[in-house]
């Protein structure tokens, strides 16, 4: 698999942490954001559109799905190829499929390997 380029968004930093690492054997380049904001700031300023946004739900200043509904407006050559969204709360999975529909959910706490199980068969 080719490099990938992924934006990791999210605000628990012991989350970002144990995300990062486990990145550090995957195929992926790797910027994150800690919150919406900084993410559709991040996603706004690429010269180059990310393949991947893994961004959690629940943020301060921008949640993960007021920033998917920003990125949907964008340009289609702006915006990531897959979302990924990850919540801690089974309700917000229901949210996600109502109201962000094609956009893959995980639900917290995940292993990564079902992560990369997402991306390789949407990028296969």
């Amino acid at each position: 698999m080719k490099t990938l380029r992924i934006l990791i968004v999210e605000d628990e930093e012991l989350v970002l942490s144990t995300l990062l690492r486990q990145l550090r054997r995957s195929p992926f380049d790797a910027d994150t954001a800690t919150n919406g904001q900084e993410g559709l700031a991040r996603i706004e300023g690429s010269d180059e559109p990310y393949d991947v946004l893994l961004t959690d739900f629940n943020m301060p200043v921008m949640t993960g799905l007021h920033m998917i509904h920003e990125i949907n407006q964008l340009p289609s050559d702006k915006r990531p190829k897959l979302i990924i969204a990850m919540t801690g709360r089974t309700e917000n999975l229901d949210i996600l499929a109502r109201e962000a529909p094609g956009v893959q959910t995980i639900s917290k706490p995940f292993i990564w390997s079902k992560v990369e199980k997402i991306i390789e068969e949407f990028f296969r």
